[in-house]
C-alpha cells in the first residue's frame, strides 16, 4: 500500500523549495545569481525566510545586512547562511538563535548539527550542555554518533559527568558500548582532554581478571562479595541486558556479573556455580565460567541435569516468564559455549543432555 501526504503551502514557498531541492546546478552562474537574488529580496525578505533554501546560498555580502537584522530578531531560519560567514561578530546572535532553537526541539537537530559542524570551533557550549543534559541519561533513545562529538568537543565538569554516569552503569538508558567505542575511538585520533583521562585509565583501559593473572587481594574479595550479594538478591534472570518496552534500559544484574567475572577465579566460579543457594546466581556463575576452557562445566551440568526448580526470567519486552533450572543452565550452556570446546568434551555433554535430560523430558 503507498501513502501519500498532503499539504497546504503557498505557492511561492513550493516554487522556490521545489527548484533548491530539485536543482542540478544547470543555471549559468549569471542566471543561478539572479535567481537568488530573487529567492532571497523579492521573496524571503517579504514572506519570511526558509531554513531549506538558504543553506543552499554562498555568504555574499549583498545578504549580510538582512541576515544580521533577522538574526537579531530572532529568526533562526537564517542560521545556515549567517553561520558561513564565520564572523567572530556574530557570535552572539548565532548562540541566542541555538538556544532558541533547543527552546523549541529540547534537542539536537539534523539542521543545528549541521550548523555546528559548519563553524567548526567549540564555541557554542551553552547550547551544547543543554541539548546533552536534556537527552543523556534519559529514557529517549539518541545518537551516541550525533552528540558524543559534542561531549568531546567540550571537555568541562557537565560533560565529565555525563560520561562518568554512562561508563560507571549509574545512566541506565544510554548505550555504554557505543559510548565506550567513540571513546576509544577519539582517544586514537587524537589527545585524550585531560580531565577525560581519569576516565578512561579507569573504565577504558584493559582490564585482567583474577583469571588472567591479577592477584586475588583483599580489596577485588571484598567487591566479590559484594557483587554476589547483590545477585543473590535478584528475583529474575536475563540473557538480555537491555529490557523495556517503549524505552530501554541496563539491568543491574549485568553490572553484578561483570564484577564476578574479574574478581573470581574459575574454581570459585565452579563452586557458585554448583552450590550458591542463589539459582540465579549460579547460572551467571556457570555463563562467565564458559567464557574459558574448564573442565569443570560436565560436572556443573551433570549435576543440574535433574534440577526442576522454576527460575524467574525475564524477556527483552519485561515479559517475567518461569523456566526449570535444568532448562535455563542448558540453554545459557548452548547460548554461549566455545565453538572451539574439544571435541570429546562435546560429545560427552551432548550424551548427557540427550539420554539424561531430552530423553526423559519427552518420553
Amino acid at each position: 500500500m503507498n501513502y501519500c501526504f498532503y499539504s497546504k503551502e503557498p505557492y511561492n514557498l513550493r516554487a522556490f523549495s521545489l527548484y533548491y531541492f530539485d536543482q542540478v546546478n544547470s543555471q549559468t552562474p549569471e542566471m543561478q545569481e539572479a535567481i537568488d537574488s530573487l529567492a532571497f529580496f523579492d521573496y524571503m525578505k517579504r514572506y519570511g525566510y526558509s531554513y531549506g533554501i538558504l543553506e543552499h546560498f554562498k555568504p555574499k555580502q549583498k545578504y549580510y545586512a538582512a541576515i544580521v537584522e533577522a538574526a537579531n530578531n530572532g529568526q533562526v531560519e537564517v542560521l545556515p547562511l549567517l553561520i558561513k560567514y564565520k564572523n567572530p561578530n556574530d557570535l552572539q546572535h548565532i548562540r541566542k538563535l541555538l538556544q532558541a532553537d533547543f527552546e523549541e526541539n529540547k534537542r539536537l537537530t539534523y539542521d543545528t548539527r549541521e550548523i555546528l559542524e559548519e563553524w567548526g570551533k567549540p564555541d557554542f557550549e551553552e547550547y551544547a550542555k543543554s541539548v546533552c543534559q536534556a537527552v543523556i541519561g534519559k529514557p529517549d533513545y539518541f545518537s551516541v554518533e550525533d552528540y558524543f562529538p559534542l561531549l568531546w568537543q567540550y571537555p568541562a565538569p557537565w560533560s565529565y559527568q555525563l560520561l562518568e554516569d554512562i561508563l560507571s552503569g549509574k545512566d541506565r538508558y544510554s548505550n555504554i558500548y557505543e559510548i565506550k567505542e567513540h571513546f576509544i575511538k577519539y582517544a586514537k585520533e587524537g589527545p585524550i582532554p585531560p580531565i577525560f583521562q581519569p576516565l578512561y585509565d579507569r573504565y577504558l583501559k584493559e582490564r585482567r581478571s583474577v583469571r588472567s593473572g591479577r592477584p586475588q587481594t583483599e580489596e577485588s574479595l571484598k567487591t566479590l562479595r559484594m557483587a554476589l550479594d547483590a545477585l543473590n538478591k535478584e528475583t529474575f534472570f536475563s540473557e538480555d541486558e537491555t529490557v523495556g518496552h517503549d524505552s530501554y534500559y541496563r539491568l543491574m544484574q549485568f553490572d553484578y556479573a561483570d564484577s564476578l567475572r574479574y574478581n573470581a577465579t574459575s574454581d570459585q566460579l565452579a563452586e557458585l556455580a554448583q552450590t550458591s543457594p542463589s539459582r540465579i546466581t549460579r547460572l551467571w556463575a556457570f555463563k562467565i565460567l564458559l567464557e574459558k576452557p574448564n573442565g569443570q562445566i560436565f560436572n556443573i551440568l551433570k549435576q543440574a541435569i535433574n534440577d526442576t526448580t522454576k527460575v524467574n526470567c525475564i524477556s527483552s519486552s519485561e515479559e517475567e516468564f518461569k523456566v526449570p533450572f535444568h532448562r535455563s543452565i542448558l540453554s545459557v550452556y548452548y547460548s554461549n559455549v566455545d565453538e572451539d570446546l574439544p571435541e570429546q568434551q562435546q560429545a560427552a555433554i551432548d550424551s548427557l543432555v540427550f539420554f539424561d535430560y531430552m530423553k526423559k523430558i519427552w518420553i
